[in-house]
């Protein structure tokens, strides 16, 4: 699907370059204190998260 999809792209004078996501090690932003503040903010309201 992503060949064809990239194939698509490129007959359309697009650039395109797929990146396999699965081989690679991507997370959130580890210093952003704002989204931690902002899941203790849910928390309190009684919602279970991870």
């Amino acid at each position: 699907m992503v060949e064809t999809f990239t194939q698509g792209a490129r007959m359309s004078g697009y650039r395109v370059e797929a990146i396999h996501a699965c081989q690679k090690q991507i997370t959130g932003c580890l210093a952003c204190e704002y989204l931690e503040a902002k899941l203790e903010e849910l928390r309190q309201f009684g919602l279970q998260l991870k």
